[in-house]
């Protein structure tokens, strides 16, 4: 048996397996931490997202997750040589995905304040044009009482009609009772 020319590897494989399983909760509790951050920063500039407490949720399920896997970091012993690679390839698995999303938030993030700043823009302008739009018909309404009034006022040149009549229809107008 001497004679093996085999290579050994720089560590035993449950030792390599402990490793990949360590680095593996390191980079998932950063993820779990770093998406909440940036959940965080989404509804700061978001100034029109209905549903804030779900995210304030979300981020807390979140850090707790990332917790668990600190609190894995800390506690760590080896598993018998089954559950060892099972639970290497779900962490290696959980880190790559969750490193993925915290990056795609980064990506993302800026995308989906530009169309919620457009549809507050939208909104905006919309209550906007709703209100130009009471102005115009009260402008209408006016207009038609002033020229009710002109013609109740050139048919009649009664003065104290002419005054009743005034005030009642500046009354309607004004939207006085009496």
């Amino acid at each position: 048996m001497e004679s093996c020319n085999c290579i050994e590897p720089q560590w035993p494989a449950d030792e390599l397996l402990m490793r990949y399983q360590y680095i593996s909760d390191f980079f998932i509790a950063l993820a779990y931490f770093s998406i909440p951050l940036e959940l965080i920063y989404f509804v700061k500039k978001s100034a029109v997202f209905p549903y804030r407490w779900v995210l304030v949720q979300f981020g807390a399920f979140i850090v707790l997750c990332g917790a668990t896997h600190l609190i894995n970091l800390w506690t760590f012993t080896m598993h018998s040589r089954t559950v060892a690679i099972v639970m290497t390839a779900a962490k290696v698995l959980t880190a790559a995905v969750s490193c993925a999303t915290a990056l795609m938030l980064v990506h993302i993030i800026p995308d989906l304040l530009s169309v919620k700043t457009r549809e507050l823009f939208l909104k905006n302008k919309a209550a906007e044009l709703d209100r130009e739009m009471g102005l115009i018909r009260t402008q209408e309404e006016t207009g038609r009482h002033v020229r009710m009034l002109t013609h109740e006022i050139r048919s009649t040149l009664d003065r104290h009609t002419i005054l009743k009549t005034t005030l009642v229809e500046l009354g309607r107008t004004l939207g006085l009772e009496e």
